[in-house]
């Protein structure tokens, strides 16, 4: 239930077609956690080299005693995009890396399948919005609100049309449901 609540915040994409890049994010991993239960998710010191950050996170099911750890390099020449200083990117690309190691450990630790119908259910809720939207206000007014949120972050029309590979007024409700993990 929570993950269709969480609709397009509990997955990202980008790409298109067979070279599209989807997955869960971190707000659907600590669902996942939070109703698994009785679990805990720790994070071990940072390593820190002058061109990285090593995370170690580790999952603990403290029921059965499950526990996995998993790295994750976060490079510090990461691109931040915004008008901050040196160090305030610093700290972004420090607290982008942690998140990653999070939300890798979890689900690494969670059963596949169960994330996978996770993923369902959240692209389920962004439908479930999208066909009330569409209903209430048409298809063209769907299509154009996702031009106009991207458009916030500086990505124009053109290149959201190439690519979807067609025309905004071509996109059909599955390439709305594409955009929005976007």
């Amino acid at each position: 239930d929570e993950a269709a609540i969480l609709a397009e915040d509990a997955y990202y994409s980008w790409g298109a077609g067979k070279d599209r890049v989807e997955g869960p994010s971190i707000e659907l991993a600590k669902v996942a956690a939070r109703n698994w239960g009785n679990c805990a998710v720790v994070m071990k010191p940072a390593q820190v080299t002058p061109m990285e950050y090593i995370f170690t996170a580790a999952f603990v099911d403290l029921e059965t005693g499950f526990t996995i750890d998993r790295q994750f390099r976060q490079s510090r020449k990461w691109t931040v995009y915004g008008k901050f200083d040196e160090e305030r990117k610093e700290d972004i690309r420090f607290q982008i890396g942690q998140s990653k190691a999070i939300r890798n450990v979890i689900l690494s630790a969670m059963p596949g399948w169960l994330v996978t119908k996770m993923l369902e259910e959240a692209k389920a809720g962004v439908r479930a919005g999208l066909e009330k939207f569409i209903k209430e206000n048409g298809i063209e007014a769907a299509q154009d609100h996702i031009v106009k949120r991207l458009a916030k972050h500086r990505v124009t029309a053109d290149r959201i049309e190439a690519k979807m590979g067609k025309k905004v007024r071509g996109w059909e409700i599955e390439d709305l449901i594409v955009l929005r993990g976007d």
